[in-house]
């Protein structure tokens, strides 16, 4: 009996030992504020890194001081593009074909355009105030449903060397392995030389 109780008495004081370490474990003591840290006053938008004040993301400045990066947050409606004023502000401005304010365009088209097209003004009609549809540069198909990738190489012929690759809406030309140069135009080997006639005219 005594040899139990001895062990008893052992078994509490280790789950005594343990609840407290696992209560201490759920309430974490709070993260050191850094600004403390810091010999200035860093700005609202900043924060005290390695001694220094340091904007945030979106704000730029020396820490003291941060102002937001204009077009960081793009407010502007998808049919729109941000520009920067310059002077720390910005304005958004709805894309060609489109109207409205900036933060919300619409279509001058009749319908909606269809993936790879845009809205354009149709400047074939009597009036010429009339928008359409059309697809952009290098694709075709229905402007308004669907318009997809020409594949140029199939009627572009590069220079001697070179081979064509595709691209959305448009192809590159590149020199083959072992030729250098300039795809579109000319390319040689190690041992081929290329050679420009120069002609002098004298009065």
């Amino acid at each position: 009996m005594k040899t139990c109780f001895t062990i008893g008495i052992a078994a509490l004081v280790l789950l005594s030992i343990i609840a407290s370490a696992t209560s201490q474990g759920t309430s974490p003591s709070p993260a050191p504020d850094n600004s403390t840290t810091c010999s200035e006053e860093c700005h609202d938008y900043a924060e005290c890194y390695n001694n220094y004040c340091t904007c945030i993301y979106g704000f730029t400045g020396n820490g003291t001081y941060c102002e937001a990066i204009p077009c960081y947050n793009n407010p502007c409606d998808e049919n729109a593009y941000c520009l920067d004023q310059g002077n720390g502000s910005s304005t958004c401005n709805c894309q060609y074909g489109y109207t409205g304010n900036g933060t919300v365009c619409t279509s001058l088209c009749s319908e909606d355009c269809g993936r790879n097209a845009y809205c354009t003004r149709n400047y074939t009609s009597y009036y010429g105030n009339e928008y359409v549809c059309q697809c952009n540069y290098g694709y075709t198909g229905d402007p308004t449903d669907y318009c997809y990738d020409i594949d140029e190489c199939d009627y572009v012929n590069c220079t001697e060397y070179a081979t064509c690759y595709n691209t959305n809406g448009s192809y590159v030309c590149e020199c083959d392995p072992g030729f250098t140069g300039y795809g579109g135009y000319y390319c040689y080997g190690k041992h081929h030389y290329v050679y420009f006639e120069v002609s002098s005219c004298t009065k």
